[in-house]
C-alpha cells in the first residue's frame, strides 16, 4: 500500500543517460515518475542491491550461461502495481547493452506511471524499436 500512496512525481534521468547509452535520441532531459513506484524499483537499503539491480544480474547471469540465449527477447508482465513496475522496469531495461532489442511490456490495468516527458520519451524509445 505504501508504494502506491507515494503519488508525487520524482525527477528521474532519462533512461538513455542512466545506462550510458545517451546519444542524439537523447534530449538530456529529465522524466517525472510516480515517487512510490521509483523508490520500490531503484531504491537501495540496508547496503542492498536495487530490484533493478537485481533483476538485472540475473538477466545478465542467464545470457552469460548460454550464449545462444542472446537471441531472445525479453518480456515484461503485470497487473496493476505490477503493471506500473513492469512498465518502469521496461523503460530502463530497453537501454540496456546486454538485453536484445525490442523489450516488450505488456501491462494490465497498471496506473499511470509518469507525466507526459515520461509518456514522449516511452513512446520514442518504442518507435525506434527499444
Amino acid at each position: 500500500f505504501m508504494t502506491d500512496a507515494k503519488i508525487s512525481l520524482v525527477q528521474i534521468p532519462d533512461p538513455r543517460r542512466f545506462n550510458g547509452t545517451e546519444g542524439d535520441d537523447s534530449d538530456g532531459d529529465d522524466v517525472g515518475v510516480h515517487q512510490g513506484f521509483y523508490e520500490y524499483l531503484f531504491g537501495e537499503s540496508d547496503g542492498t542491491r536495487s530490484k533493478y539491480m537485481e533483476i538485472m544480474q540475473h538477466i545478465d547471469r542467464l545470457l552469460a550461461e548460454n550464449p545462444s540465449r542472446k537471441n531472445y527477447k525479453l518480456y515484461i508482465t503485470g497487473h496493476s502495481l505490477g503493471g506500473a513496475l513492469a512498465t518502469l522496469f521496461g523503460f530502463y531495461a530497453a537501454t540496456s547493452s546486454s538485453v536484445a532489442l525490442p523489450v516488450t511490456v505488456v501491462s494490465v490495468a497498471s496506473p499511470r506511471v509518469g507525466n507526459l516527458a515520461f509518456a514522449r520519451t516511452f513512446a520514442e524509445m518504442e518507435s525506434q524499436g527499444k
